[in-house]
């Protein structure tokens, strides 16, 4: 079956042939008219890049010229568009067996959230080269992230709604200084449970 970009590219070309080059004297009647321009630029491009994973790719999220994979081995690749040829690759803390379950990334690019199948959850900085617990989120699978998109502070998410897979609504902040010598606690500043009919999947 072929992909939804094989099946708009297929359909564009199409498109393209059928559309006349320029407009007839008979364009006054009942049906469709299509008034596309033909210089319409295609929302969608697809073309091919020279990369080649080391393992499966099972997650991807881009923000922000900012792209980031997850792979099967449990490495996340990040990827600066801008600057394709130097990726950085960033290994989750893992049990055994244990996998990725689901990524977020924020609006800015700068803030990335990982959701692990035993219910452990970590939270890496743009900046960073290891990931760090969210103690306090043990025990949860996280569903969806209501990113603060006011923030533009690489050092911490500012405020955020986390949804689980039980329907719990939790707000908190991240937030840490790597190479701080003297932090010791969780990297949430703080974490409340919001009241909420949320189902999940749905709030965000």
């Amino acid at each position: 079956m072929a992909s939804i970009l094989d099946q708009y590219e297929e359909e564009s070309n199409r498109a393209a042939v059928r559309r006349p080059n320029q407009m007839t004297g008979d364009v006054i009647g009942p049906g469709f008219i299509d008034a596309r321009l033909e210089t319409d630029v295609p929302i969608f491009n697809k073309k091919k890049v020279n990369f080649k994973p080391p393992d499966p790719i099972t997650h991807l999220v881009v923000a922000n010229n900012f792209l980031i994979m997850a792979m099967s081995s449990n490495v996340l690749m990040r990827l600066d568009l801008e600057h394709p040829d130097e990726p950085d690759e960033v290994e989750l803390p893992r049990a055994v067996d244990d996998s990725i379950y689901k990524i977020f990334l924020d609006p800015t690019g700068r803030h990335l959230i990982v959701s692990m199948s035993s219910q452990d959850n970590f939270y890496l900085s743009r900046n960073w080269k290891k990931p760090k617990p969210i103690a306090k989120m043990k025990g949860h699978l996280i569903e969806s992230v209501g990113w603060n998109w006011q923030n533009a502070n690489d050092n911490t998410s500012s405020a955020i709604l986390l949804g689980t897979s039980k329907g719990l609504i939790f707000e908190t902040e991240l937030s840490v200084y790597e190479d701080s010598r003297f932090f010791q606690g969780n990297i949430e500043q703080y974490l409340k449970q919001r009241k909420s009919s949320y189902r999940p999947c749905e709030l965000f």
